[in-house]
């Protein structure tokens, strides 16, 4: 800005020959390249600062542009990387969020499968928020309530078998101690004879 006509860069002031008449206009003029100079683009703008003109003055070269599309591709440059850098933590959050989200059931899964015994496996699994969860641990329930009639229906055999066998085990041990004392008045009595009564003797022990 220069206060007066005579404080304008003598380069403007050439251009222009003389004071502006207009004021509070922009005027421009075009300077095409010529001894070497290239081409520029000069603006001057006149106003009334307290009753005496001022004036505004600016030289638009290729130099000028140059460093004008640096500073726009600098700033351009910090912006493109502020909104990446954004973009990417919304990204990381969501994809937390998501995930979280997701582990939380699984875990609730995991920890239930864990506690399930044969009273919990009559009830029904609990909502675990994602259907292909709720399916996985109706399966898990099904499978482990099969392997649980199995081994109840095994241990209800072995039970019933064990008292139907006692009274036969009972009677051939007492029958094996009566021949016990029947070998020990017999003197005659084969080893044969011995080796079968000490199999029967041995066999209700086995079991």
């Amino acid at each position: 800005m220069a206060p007066t006509w005579e404080e304008v860069p003598a380069v403007i002031r050439d251009q222009f020959g003389s004071v502006p008449e207009q004021q509070n206009e922009l005027i421009k003029i075009f300077n095409p390249e010529r001894n070497g100079e290239r081409r520029s683009i000069d603006f001057i703008f006149a106003y009334d600062q307290d009753g005496d003109s001022a004036y505004v003055t600016f030289r638009v070269s290729r130099d000028t542009v140059s460093a004008m599309v640096r500073s726009n591709t600098l700033a351009l440059h910090h912006k493109l990387w502020m909104i990446s850098a954004t973009i990417a933590l919304s990204l990381s959050l969501i994809i937390w969020l998501l995930l979280s989200r997701i582990s939380r059931p699984i875990s609730r899964l995991v920890v239930w499968t864990r506690s399930l015994t044969p009273q919990r496996l009559k009830s029904q699994p609990p909502d675990f928020s994602y259907p292909e969860l709720n399916q996985l641990a109706q399966l898990i329930r099904n499978s482990l309530s099969s392997v649980q009639e199995s081994l109840d229906r095994e241990h209800l055999f072995l039970r019933h078998t064990s008292h139907e066998l006692r009274t036969p085990i009972a009677v051939i041990r007492n029958n094996v101690e009566l021949l016990q004392k029947l070998q020990a008045r017999d003197e005659h009595q084969s080893e044969h004879q011995k080796q079968v009564i000490e199999r029967i003797d041995r066999a209700p022990v086995s079991r």
